[in-house]
């Protein structure tokens, strides 16, 4: 009797468990926004089989996979809508290929497929759904829960379209480009930089006048720092491409000036990706700022450097006179710093660092004033020949 009884319980384990792998049995449908639609299935053969048949949604099919829950890859062979896996005693198959059963005419993308498991299609970002032949189980966010049998489903994409946004700086009207597929509402700059609402989580690549931002180098969603890269800058623009995961608040913020460029130098040369401007942010960032000495200098530097430089590269734009002056007067400079991009170690950065601004001292102080010096003393001598 009891021998009896473990049968019988065992038995309804056996089935309870393969009705509950029956049921986590189900194709999920991918469609890309390049038009691909990507298909994944997880099947669980009995052990003791060594080939199952597995019912495909296309004869057309591409990048077919499957493997077991070892990660071994499994033999398959295709005829028609049918294929065979040479399972080999696994417990667990996944299995994954491209269906072409996409089309599309006239702005509409069509989805045609035969399944006789349960579906799950997920559509691109900012798509719409036109129309479907059935009546979903479950509709969540871009996913829809289909039920077997066939499916034609059809949906449109918003298209991607230019927006622009003037704002008035310096008594200069500029234009800042947005390229997206998402609403943009709430446009605002101020001096903490730019901000606007996007109403879907769409990319935003947004191109930026040097004159409103100089240096764009962060970007919050609602508060938050979200995905973003600063792709391209000449010397009037900058082109931001910003990733959202959710709709809401975007901020662009600018760089501060403290962990900036040289603004002299970008002033003098026009451009931050002067060589020049590029040659003295190398040594920043590869020499200097890798070193504890090299960031204690910039500390202190900063400090000084930023309380005037703003003015003289202000002055700069203003007189071109003077901009030629201030070219002549720090390429010595220049010439001399380029010195440290052959420091390596703590000891040579500092040994060169010395030796620089030595060097430095000499042609802008010492010099000079030696100069200086032996001029007024040669006109000195030739006012006591002439009174003698």
């Amino acid at each position: 009797m009891r021998l009896q009884i473990i049968v019988i319980l065992l038995a309804i384990v056996g089935v309870a468990t393969g009705l509950a792998q029956l049921g986590e049995e189900h194709i999920t449908i991918t469609v890309t926004s390049e038009g691909k639609a990507k298909i994944t299935q997880t099947l669980f053969p009995e052990t003791f089989v060594s080939t199952i048949d597995v019912h495909i949604i296309s004869e057309k099919i591409s990048n077919l996979l499957a493997i077991d829950e070892k990660s071994i890859l499994l033999g398959t062979t295709q005829n028609q809508n049918l294929l065979k896996i040479a399972t080999l005693g696994a417990a667990a198959v996944d299995l994954k290929y491209n269906a072409g059963i996409l089309t599309y005419e006239s702005g509409i993308f069509k989805l045609k497929y035969n399944s006789d498991l349960e579906s799950r299609v997920k559509l691109p970002p900012l798509s719409k759904l036109v129309s479907l032949n059935t009546i979903p189980i479950e509709i969540t966010d871009k996913e829809y829960v289909l039920p077997p049998g066939d499916i034609s489903l059809s949906y449109t994409i918003r298209p991607v379209t230019s927006k622009e946004f003037f704002v008035t700086v310096e008594n200069s009207e500029q234009k800042i480009e947005m390229i997206t597929a998402t609403k943009i509402e709430e446009f605002s700059v101020n001096s903490d930089g730019i901000q606007f609402i996007i109403k879907d989580k769409a990319i935003v690549l947004t191109i930026i006048p040097k004159m409103v931002m100089v240096n764009p180098n962060d970007v919050l969603l609602n508060g938050e720092e979200v995905d973003f890269s600063q792709f391209h800058q000449n010397a009037t623009h900058s082109w931001i491409r910003i990733d959202p995961h959710e709709k809401g608040l975007v901020r662009i913020l600018n760089e501060e000036n403290e962990s900036g460029g040289c603004l002299i130098a970008t002033a003098t040369y026009g451009s931050e990706m002067a060589p020049q401007v590029q040659l003295l942010r190398e040594i920043r960032d590869n020499q200097l700022m890798n070193t504890d000495s090299g960031v204690s200098f910039m500390t202190g530097f900063n400090q000084l450097y930023y309380s005037f430089s703003p003015d003289i590269a202000d002055m700069e734009r203003e007189n071109p006179v003077f901009k030629e002056f201030v070219k002549i007067a720090i390429s010595p400079m220049l010439l001399s710093l380029s010195i440290m991009t052959f420091a390596e170690s703590e000891n040579e950065i500092l040994g060169l660092g010395i030796g620089v601004i030595l060097l430095n001292i000499g042609m802008y102080f010492v010099l000079p004033f030696v100069v200086c010096y032996n001029i007024k003393k040669v006109i000195r001598t030739n006012h006591v020949k002439r009174s003698k």
